[in-house]
């Protein structure tokens, strides 16, 4: 009878920090199948490439870093691992590797000069190519963990789109928000890019996304699923609530189901129980807060109300238009009256006025928003009216000169 290895009996998902490495390794691991199978089809080469860069600034490549690719499984039981190809970085941070084994092979950056070294395990199976940027900590920082953005577990169709986030964290718990991670999957469930955007494969499958920085990594469940599923679904649309403009590639989960919305904002998450759920939307990397509803399932649901989403720091108040100018009276002003100038907007109408008001006569000045036109009027008692036009093409226009004489 044939037997299974420990390695086909073991279904986990292994974090380990390789020895002689400050790293992390990523993998999954499952059980095979039986005998009888026929003989595998010789290997194809699969072309393992992307960049090492510095995770607290990207765009500075790391030059003459040794990159290997090793089979952790053909030698484990000796507690060594069998090198498959290696490289060193040219002066961009490129890396170019080749293999022809399947399976998991672990991709290893070793320390180099200020920055600790990382291992990752990645499966590389019935892949042509395989392309991940690799960012190397300096040794002056420490990592006490790494959190993804949104949390496992996630089912997913084949071909969604998923924005994923990492939120790094210090020795006292505080947000690094300069340290980017490297993104990668495990088990054949689609592919990651540099950014953290996740493409879902298109077979059945289950596996992992990981964000790894030096020795911590950050993990989440995600299931890729072709089959039957319930009949419910939400759909909706997500705005900035100070703008009400639609929040395009915001990330909306309800109960492990995920969706992305579009360029109008609008998203439908598919494959829900019927039943009151909980719905998140976030868009955290567009400078968001995370906000979640409850909802009621009953079908094809759809939400009437948009879902709104605060912005994390609003940005300064627009600078305001100014108009001055001097009124002048043709008599005296009686005891105790006043001059009043007013501005409306002739697109919007009153309210607001905005308005300044004189003891005498003199120069006034008006703040109002920019980007309009005003109907400027200067009243007093016991003397005509006067009324302007001012136009404001664009914020902070400033208009002088805006004078007035009132005749009894």
């Amino acid at each position: 009878m044939r037997k299974c290895s420990i390695r086909q009996h073991r279904a986990l998902a292994l974090v380990a920090i390789a020895a002689g490495l400050s790293g992390v390794c990523i993998t999954v691991i499952g059980c095979g199948g039986g005998g009888g199978a026929p003989p595998a089809p010789p290997p194809t080469e699969t072309v393992v490439s992307g960049s090492v860069v510095d995770a607290t600034d990207t765009s500075s490549p790391i030059p003459d870093a040794r990159v290997s690719l090793t089979n952790p499984t053909s030698s484990a039981a000796r507690g060594t691992r069998a090198l498959v190809d290696e490289d060193t970085t040219d002066e961009d941070g490129n890396y170019t590797l080749r293999t022809r084994a399947t399976g998991e092979v672990e991709l290893r950056v070793d320390a180099i000069g200020s920055f600790s070294g990382v291992a990752i395990l990645i499966d590389i199976t019935g892949r042509a190519s395989v392309e991940i940027r690799i960012t190397l900590l300096p040794t002056s920082r420490t990592v006490s963990e790494v959190l993804v953005k949104p949390p496992g577990p996630l089912t997913v169709r084949p071909g969604e789109q998923l924005p994923f986030a990492a939120q790094v964290l210090d020795e006292g718990g505080d947000p690094m928000i300069d340290v980017t991670p490297t993104w990668a999957v495990s088990g054949r469930i689609g592919t990651i890019d540099a950014s953290g955007l996740f493409t879902a494969g298109s077979v059945a499958a289950s596996g992992k996304v990981v964000a790894v920085v030096s020795d911590q990594a950050g993990v989440v469940d995600v299931t890729v699923e072709t089959g039957g599923q319930p009949p419910g679904s939400v759909n909706g649309t997500v705005i900035d609530l100070e703008t009400q403009n639609p929040i395009v590639g915001a990330l909306v989960t309800i109960s492990g189901r995920a969706s992305v919305t579009d360029s109008s904002g609008d998203f439908l998450v598919t494959g829900l129980n019927n039943g009151p759920q909980t719905l998140t939307a976030s868009a955290e990397s567009q400078g968001y807060l995370p906000t979640s509803v409850e909802v009621e399932v009953q079908g094809a649901t759809a939400l009437l109300a948009p879902i709104q989403l605060v912005p994390l720091s609003p940005g300064p108040p627009p600078p305001p238009g100014t108009i001055t100018g001097t009124v002048t009276l043709n008599g005296s002003l009686p005891p105790g009256d006043s001059i009043t100038v007013e501005a409306v907007n002739q697109a919007t109408g009153p309210p607001p006025v905005y308005s300044a008001t004189l003891t005498a006569p003199g120069r006034y000045g008006l703040l109002v928003p920019g980007g309009a036109t005003y109907t400027v009027t200067a009243s007093a008692t016991g003397f005509q009216p006067d009324s302007q036009t001012v136009a404001l093409p664009n914020l902070g226009d400033t208009a002088s000169g805006v004078d007035f004489t009132l005749s009894p």
